[in-house]
């Protein structure tokens, strides 16, 4: 196996974890809407699996609140995507070079 088939099947890997978290994360959005309690161990999982990276972006870029609706999540969902797109991509271009 070549080093660009390994490179390749990383790029395959990271795409499907990015495509996990990405759902994870839109969960963890959803969440937010509901009082759920902060004992709950469904609850503290994706707080640790989402919160130190979105917190992160948000110290970047300023809030997006229109009226009573925080879109601020609509970034780390995009930034998701766009990520995504891009890894898909050169692992489809490198795949042709394999």
């Amino acid at each position: 196996m070549s080093a660009m088939a390994v490179i390749v099947i990383f790029l395959h890997f990271l795409h499907w974890a990015i495509f996990i978290y990405t759902w994870i994360f839109l969960i963890y959005i959803l969440m937010s809407w509901f009082p759920l309690s902060e004992n709950n161990i469904f609850v503290r999982i994706l707080r640790v699996l989402c919160e130190p990276l979105y917190t992160s972006l948000l110290r970047v870029l300023p809030r997006l609140v229109i009226g009573p609706l925080d879109l601020s999540p609509l970034y780390f969902y995009i930034f998701l995507q766009i990520l995504d797109f891009v890894v898909v991509q050169v692992a489809n271009r490198l795949a042709m070079h394999v």
